[in-house]
């Protein structure tokens, strides 16, 4: 058996065959729909508990904002996922035989292929050829229309927005010209074609094979998963000689020579595309490539009879044998594997391709992207803590100054000026963190929300009061000699008025040791008997002040925290508790559908 009859009777074999119809798939389909409807619901209610948990109208935005872009690549997928199906529907054109569809530019010689092949076909096999008018449907003509151009083709012109084929037992051949001359219902139709073909061979001509628009073509059908296989067509060349006085031309094969350069080459740049699309839709886009290149001339097959010379090196037979080797190494795949295959390539895309910014592990990374850069925020606003405490200490130690002064003046008690303190660190502390909370919170800091805690500290140990000293004096020389002694038990009593935290006794015995002696010598100079006298001495004013600064100093610190803290635990913490949990749903998504891949 020759390789034509071969072929022929492979694809009659395959009448019935292929499935239309494939609960496996239907299966998966259904679960990935499934799978992505939770997933948006799984958004919808992460926005809704951020609307009722969170403290910042702007963090309920950007939670919202997040949901949404993901949602939309979500509803893209199942959309796409369903016009698939829909092109699946097609098969039953092809009444449920191998869908074969022959797909390039006008004038590569798509027409004259798929006549050869009908004409061809066994008599027993009658082909029915028809045609696709502008409203889609099909209506019968007596054999493909083929263009116009040397004197070897016949004389019918195609329309470049044709499509059209034949019918013979266990195929469906359908010549669509380029997407690029396809418009309105045709091109759709066109479109709906190819995803649910086959097979799909792409014809381009041997005047120049292999062009960047004929491999971006390529590209494309890769990218959808598609299988194809590549012929150069019209290899051959019109030779004139004289004779007896005229002109003849003679048809002739191109040399082998020469077709095999062009079928390297053409392979050389169609592997180029192909191994690109591999690299960024992580796929083995070189498998689509099906059989090797090869070069034929169907003017030359029908110029000459089967069996001759030129019939053979018109690459007729290599061309059936190829398509034999595609036949019965993807078998499995044309006898109903197609579909779940598509599904297959449709997943991968959708799910597991890193480089697609839709696919699910990128909105995976995204997500887990936003964690950690909430995470990181949250980090540095705590950690900003002491560098603004520190900022804010200048203005507010000029203030706790005027604040003392005026309670002097006004004679304020502790708790009074403890208010006013209180409500200037309130100001200063806020103008510190709100601009460096909305710099460090940039993507969601619209409006910062918080409550300002009012530390709690004791004011009343503020109090202004009259410093009075009690010396006692026996003689001339135990004042002289005792004074110091003296001034240091005063001294002692006097750092009761200095209430400094962890240094108040202390530091009032050893500056009172310094002022009692002192006091107690220049007394004892001016009195020879015993005598006891109260003296005031000035007020603790400036004890008071030193006070004030240590305590704005607890207060700004305090108040700090507590802000900072206030935009985490409002605006941080539950945005990063929800995409968490929007993290850990997709990636529960991925696992289950990637599952199904392996099987």
């Amino acid at each position: 058996m020759n390789a034509l009859d071969c072929f022929y009777k492979k694809v009659a074999e395959l009448h019935g065959q292929v499935a239309t119809s494939d609960k496996e798939v239907e299966r998966i389909i259904a679960l990935f729909e499934s799978e992505m409807d939770n997933l948006c619901k799984s958004f919808s209610l992460a926005e809704k508990k951020l609307q009722k948990n969170c403290g910042s109208i702007a963090a309920v935005k950007f939670m919202g904002a997040l949901s949404k872009r993901i949602a939309v690549s979500l509803d893209m997928w199942k959309n796409k996922q369903k016009e698939s199906v829909d092109s699946q529907r097609l098969r039953s054109v092809a009444d449920d035989s191998l869908l074969i569809i022959v797909y390039g530019k006008v004038k590569a010689g798509k027409s004259t292929l798929g006549n050869y092949i009908a004409n061809s076909a066994p008599k027993k096999s009658t082909p029915h050829f028809f045609t696709f008018d502008h409203g889609g449907s099909e209506v019968s003509t007596p054999k493909l229309a083929e263009f116009s151009g040397d004197s070897f083709e016949t004389k019918t012109t195609e329309c470049t927005s044709t499509i059209q084929g034949f019918k013979i037992q266990g195929m469906t051949w359908i010549d669509t010209p380029g997407l690029a001359s396809m418009t309105g219902a045709n091109g759709a139709l066109a479109r709906k074609y190819i995803e649910a073909a086959d097979l799909i061979i792409y014809p381009m001509s041997s005047d120049s094979p292999g062009r960047h628009t004929d491999t971006d073509e390529l590209r494309e059908l890769a990218k959808a998963g598609e299988h194809f296989c590549v012929v150069i067509t019209k290899s051959d060349f019109t030779d004139e000689d004289e004779l007896d006085g005229k002109l003849v031309r003679t048809l002739r094969n191109k040399t082998k020579e020469d077709r095999l350069k062009q079928e390297e080459w053409v392979q050389t740049e169609i592997l180029k595309k192909l191994k690109k699309v591999s690299i960024d839709h992580n796929t083995q886009a070189e498998e689509y490539l099906c059989g090797k290149i090869l070069s034929i001339s169907i003017m030359t097959a029908r110029e000459y009879p089967e069996d001759s010379e030129q019939w053979i090196n018109s690459n007729i037979p290599a061309l059936y044998t190829m398509f034999n080797d595609v036949l019965n190494k993807d078998a499995v795949r044309l006898r109903g594997q197609k579909a779940l295959f598509k599904v297959s390539s449709f997943l991968r895309e959708c799910i597991l391709n890193q480089k697609n910014p839709d696919s699910l592990v990128s909105h995976f990374a995204e997500l887990q992207g936003e964690l950690n850069d909430l995470k990181a925020k949250a980090a540095e606003l705590t950690g900003q803590c002491n560098t603004l405490a520190s900022a804010c200490m200048n203005d507010v130690n000029l203030e706790v100054q005027k604040i003392v002064l005026s309670a002097k003046k006004n004679g304020w008690a502790g708790k009074k000026i403890g208010e006013e303190i209180l409500e200037v660190v309130r100001k200063k502390v806020i103008a510190e963190a709100e601009p460096a909370a909305r710099k460090i919170l940039d993507n969601f800091a619209e409006k910062l929300e918080a409550e300002f805690p009012v530390p709690e500290l004791n004011p009343t140990k503020l109090d202004i009061k009259d410093k009075i000293k009690t010396i006692t004096v026996s003689n001339e020389r135990v004042a002289k000699a005792g004074g110091a002694g003296a001034g240091a038990i005063v001294g002692g009593a006097l750092g009761l008025f200095i209430p400094v935290p962890g240094l108040g006794p202390m530091l009032g015995s050893i500056l009172g040791s310094f002022v009692g002696g002192y006091a107690g010598r220049k007394i004892g100079d001016g009195f020879s008997s015993s005598t006891e006298k109260r003296v005031t001495v000035g007020d603790n004013s400036q004890d008071v002040e030193d006070q004030a600064l240590q305590f704005a100093e607890r207060a700004v610190n305090v108040t700090m925290e507590a802000v900072l803290n206030g935009f985490n635990t409002k605006v941080v913490h539950p945005v990063a508790q929800e995409v968490t949990a929007m993290s850990k749903n997709m990636n529960k998504t991925i696992k289950i559908m990637n599952k199904e891949l392996q099987r």
